[in-house]
């Protein structure tokens, strides 16, 4: 952001009666980005103003008029991401934790939620929990869980634990969610993908699932029970002991009669992975998840780019997409 563009919010905030008299606040001295993130929401352009730890809303009126509204988001702002549907915007901050002599209040790590179309436009969601902050957002396409993780960019502090989770169910207010602290099992991996599915067609009932790709295996968590530990799918090809790694997956939601399926491509094998569920017989539903997967590989002659499952006059199929082949496999 520019000298000429951080007076020009300053002369808005004095327009608009949110600026107030008095002395300068110490961010105005701050140094300033070159490009401040902008995100465009319906009915308002969001400005992420890292120096000043704060988002500022602005919003169109009538008359050509400019209503600015000024959003604190927390020190250290790590991250912000608008959601799949451009409808609001999710910002993390690292907090502040005070070392030795500093007088400054320590602060946890938060998430703030901005929807300019709620008269209250923020929620702020403090994640105690955290030993370490979490730079990495995953957003739900359907507004309801977010998942923070450890990021890989420039931002993203120094962690020791790059499988640790931490799973928000932002359909409830900051003071009745608990986000959730998850640590995934690993074999030297790091989670790299993330998909939300709608309710699958489970042994168990409908239950939505967070899919978790490493450049290792894959995994699936519960989220309606994130604090039951999750399946792990490691990939291997019976020829070989490679390790294979996912490429990205599709999914069916199943139905009564035939249950959900996931499909898998990889990144350095010609196998296509298909995963169908079973009933686990005797396991505790308070404590485990009651269903495992059943690991079926196809070998599709080569490196799947994509796959999507089709409904066809045999049934359902996989399709795999080989452009090596220049050809679709269906199976």
């Amino acid at each position: 952001m520019t000298a000429t563009v951080r007076l020009g919010l300053m002369a808005i905030f004095v327009a608009t009666g949110l600026a107030g008299c008095g002395g300068r606040d110490a961010f105005w001295s701050s140094p300033l980005d070159s490009a401040p993130p902008a995100f465009g929401l319906p009915g308002a352009v969001a400005l992420v103003d890292t120096g000043a730890t704060r988002v500022v809303l602005l919003t169109p009126g009538p008359d050509q008029s400019l209503t600015s509204t000024s959003i604190p988001v927390g020190p250290n702002i790590l991250n912000a991401v608008a959601s799949p549907d451009g409808k609001k915007l999710f910002v993390v901050s690292g907090g502040h934790r005070g070392g030795i002599g500093d007088a400054r209040p320590n602060e946890p790590p938060s998430l703030t939620v901005i929807d300019p179309s709620q008269t209250n436009p923020a929620q702020k969601y403090l994640l105690k929990t955290l030993t370490d902050p979490l730079a990495g957002l995953a957003i739900d396409p359907g507004g309801h869980w977010v998942v923070l993780y450890a990021g890989s960019g420039t931002s993203q502090p120094f962690v020791s634990n790059p499988n640790e989770l931490v799973i928000l169910d932002v359909t409830q207010p900051p003071n009745s969610a608990a986000p959730i602290t998850h640590t995934l099992m690993s074999f030297g991996g790091r989670p790299e993908r993330f998909t939300f599915t709608r309710p699958l067609q489970l042994p168990t009932g409908l239950h939505p699932l967070l899919v978790v790709e490493s450049d290792q295996g894959l995994s699936l968590l519960q989220l309606e029970h994130p604090e039951i530990a999750e399946i792990t799918v490691p990939l291997t090809n019976a020829a070989d002991t490679r390790l294979l790694t996912p490429a990205g997956i599709a999914v069916d939601v199943g139905d009564a009669t035939d249950g959900a399926r996931i499909g898998i491509r990889l990144a350095n094998d010609s196998d296509v992975v298909t995963l169908q569920f079973v009933l686990q017989p005797g396991a505790d539903l308070a404590t485990q998840n009651g269903f495992v997967p059943t690991v079926n590989l196809t070998d599709v002659g080569g490196i799947a780019s994509d796959l999507a499952f089709v409904h066809t006059d045999g049934g359902l199929r996989l399709a795999a997409l080989v452009p090596g082949l220049s050809k679709d496999t269906l199976i």
